[in-house]
């Protein structure tokens, strides 16, 4: 599940097992491991691998998330107007509540 993932990052950035074995501060083996489906990493070092790569952990398990909204896709710009939606309905929250 996260092998072929994992492989396909690794090898995109132009890394060894070793490099990325001593990234996350794994042994080799365990990288090779997880890159051919022997074993899974544990809940720490899954979350290490995906931020070092800038992935969720939803796109390192392989979950289909096109269709899912990410704040971190958007532009800054947008980030920023949809900050400001989000303060002004809070504050509406907030007075409608007293």
């Amino acid at each position: 599940m996260i092998g072929k993932k994992l492989r396909e990052l690794r090898t995109r950035r132009g890394m060894t097992r070793q490099e990325l074995a001593k990234v996350i501060g794994v042994s080799v083996r365990s990288v090779k491991n997880w890159e051919n489906d022997v074993s899974n990493p544990d809940l720490t070092h899954a979350s290490a691998i995906a931020d070092f790569f800038g992935i969720s952990m939803d796109e390192l398990l392989g979950r289909d998330i096109d269709g899912i909204f990410t704040i971190g896709k958007m532009r800054e710009d947008d980030r920023k107007k949809l900050d400001a939606v989000i303060q002004a309905f809070s504050a509406a929250c907030r007075d409608d509540e007293r």
